[in-house]
């Protein structure tokens, strides 16, 4: 269904727009935690104020610790006066926070050639960002300067105190983590031995965030995991493939992306053993696209809704390998007018429609989802979520 600005706009803008379909951490609808945001970036430094130029309004940090990630980066140079100033926030007010000799901390998400990043000096939040374009695999957007947007006034109930005490609090919290974006990137198909399970993910263009935590996937216990992505709705891949990952509005968006050939081709897989993951789809059309399904089900129309409602007889779905906080779980069009061997394993938020289910075909498994992955914040605050789904695929698998 159609984005609900009406929602966005009375979010928190944590980080700005990577571009028309892609964000960064983007609009949230609730309160952050300091957990939500370390799995939302790709980095994380700690560094020390080295210069502050009042007149000018700039400053220089040096990077003392790679905390999270490799950076490679010497200093990060803040250009502060070309930040908004509006009541709670502008430049003159933030700069007095930059002191030489005194701590920083800051998150950054570096992706598509965008670089937004929330800091922590001197007791205060704040965001900047900078375009990199195509050199942020090179060495040279490590040069460029920074640019301040806002003093990030909303970010205290994730923390509220001294940037020192945040930096040893972080060191608390990532002995405990293992967050997924900083891991090394699962192989493609051609690099894996076969002792990988092959996970074929159909995307949308105009949805890119999903693919970019789930090639982060690349070990679970027992189980190594290759990643392959396609747009080709004819799935040329699917042979060589053991899941079938459906990704958001992969299905279609006002359309359907499928054909009858497609339809045949995944209905088979699953009969022969293979497992089939569906996230959010789009029911603008009625839902009624489901030839690739060989049991009873309809997609419906639904708003963006936070939390679901797991089933006990799902309680380990939702514990293994992660305990999944259920309540942060964004949905949007779901499911229902599900046959008797459908398995329900959660509901939606208003306990009116499918969140998760399987059925079970022959050999293999679908695996229905109806979760909402429009923006990059959304599809962390779900990876642990997706995260469990491809183990309890490769449970399937490997039974």
């Amino acid at each position: 269904m159609k984005p609900k600005f009406r929602l966005l706009l009375k979010a928190l803008l944590v980080l700005y727009l990577l571009s028309l379909t892609y964000k960064s951490f983007g609009y949230i609808e609730r309160r952050y935690t300091l957990q939500e945001v370390i799995e939302s970036c790709t980095n994380i430094v700690f560094g020390t104020v080295e210069s502050v130029d009042t007149k000018r309004l700039r400053a220089i940090i040096k990077v003392d610790e790679d905390v999270l990630g490799k950076s490679r980066l010497e200093k990060i140079k803040i250009n502060l006066a070309v930040g908004q100033r509006r009541p709670e926030s502008s430049p003159e007010q933030m700069i007095k926070h930059f002191r030489e000799g005194k701590p920083a901390v800051i998150f950054y998400d570096l992706h598509s050639g965008q670089l937004n990043s929330l800091g922590h000096v001197g007791g205060k939040w704040s965001q900047c960002k900078t375009y990199v374009g195509k050199e942020w695999e090179g060495k040279n957007w490590r040069d460029r300067w920074w640019n301040f947007t806002h003093k990030e006034i909303h970010m205290y109930h994730a923390y509220k105190g001294w940037t020192v005490n945040l930096q040893k609090r972080l060191r608390e919290v990532l002995q405990d983590m293992n967050a997924i974006l900083a891991r090394e990137p699962a192989p493609g198909f051609k690099k894996a031995s076969e002792s990988h399970i092959k996970i074929l993910v159909f995307s949308n263009r105009k949805y890119p965030t999903e693919f970019r935590t789930l090639r982060r996937i690349s070990k679970i216990d027992k189980y190594q995991f290759a990643c392959q992505r396609t747009y080709d709705p004819n799935l040329p891949e699917l042979e060589g493939a053991d899941i079938l990952w459906i990704g958001y509005r992969a299905l279609g968006e006002g359309g359907y992306s499928l054909n009858r050939k497609s339809e045949e081709k995944i209905k088979k897989f699953v009969e022969n053993g293979g497992v089939v993951i569906v996230s959010g789809q789009d029911s603008d059309d009625g839902g009624r696209h489901l030839g690739w399904f060989s049991g009873k089900l309809r997609g419906v129309e639904s708003d963006v809704q936070t939390g679901i409602h797991p089933k006990r007889k799902a309680s380990k779905l939702f514990k293994q390998p992660n305990e999944v906080s259920t309540d942060n779980i964004y949905t949007e069009d779901t499911w229902n007018h599900w046959g008797r061997h459908f398995d329900v394993l959660a509901t939606t938020d208003d306990d009116r429609n499918v969140a998760v289910g399987t059925y079970r075909d022959g050999k293999g498994m679908y695996l229905i989802t109806s979760l909402h992955h429009q923006t990059f914040f959304q599809v962390s605050s779900n990876q642990r979520l997706i995260e469990n789904l491809i183990y309890f695929a490769a449970e399937h698998l490997r039974k």
